[in-house]
């Protein structure tokens, strides 16, 4: 009896100490994987450049980012709003198709939970911009399965209802 204890008992600490600090802010442990924790529609909840705030309460070109299983992505407010996804240790992997040019982006990770995702990188002009996303679930991207219209090229974040004006605050 006493060794079912023992087993039971290493085999959550190997489980515990091989989910501690895989991202800098954490979880310290999650029995989700990280790609799960991903697949949610993000909406922008504070942005850093440089160590400092910048206020996004009055603009509409900041817009969400929508994580799918499928291993697709797509950013709601953007002229190249789609592309493909992947996490690699600390890593997003983010690599869209601009008219042929095929441009792969990184994000080191610092924060993922099911509710919120955190992730710096270094923009084109030398910055560092870290972003801060809360997780919402909204209905309006899920797709009707009886639906075989495709006008908007599978984009979720291009399709409108009543409850989402297309410009919206944040």
């Amino acid at each position: 009896m006493a060794s079912k204890h023992i087993i039971t008992l290493v085999c959550f600490t190997g489980l515990w100490l091989a989910s501690c600090g895989k991202f800098e802010d954490g979880p310290d442990l999650s029995l989700r994987t990280r790609k799960a924790r991903l697949c949610h529609d993000w909406l922008p909840e504070k942005i850093r450049v440089n160590g400092l705030d910048i206020d996004i309460s009055h603009t509409t070109v900041i817009g969400e980012i929508i994580f799918e299983k499928s291993g697709d992505f797509f950013y709601v407010a953007n002229p190249y709003p789609k592309g493909k996804w992947d996490i690699d240790g600390d890593q997003l992997i983010l690599t869209t198709d601009r008219n042929g040019d095929i441009e792969t982006e990184r994000k080191t990770i610092l924060r993922l939970t099911a509710k919120e995702f955190w992730a710096e990188y270094l923009d084109t002009a030398g910055n560092i911009q870290e972003w801060h996303y809360r997780a919402e679930k909204r209905e309006r991207f899920k797709k009707n399965k009886n639906d075989s219209s495709d006008n908007n090229n599978n984009n979720p974040g291009q399709q409108q209802d009543e409850n989402y004006p297309e410009q919206q605050t944040y």
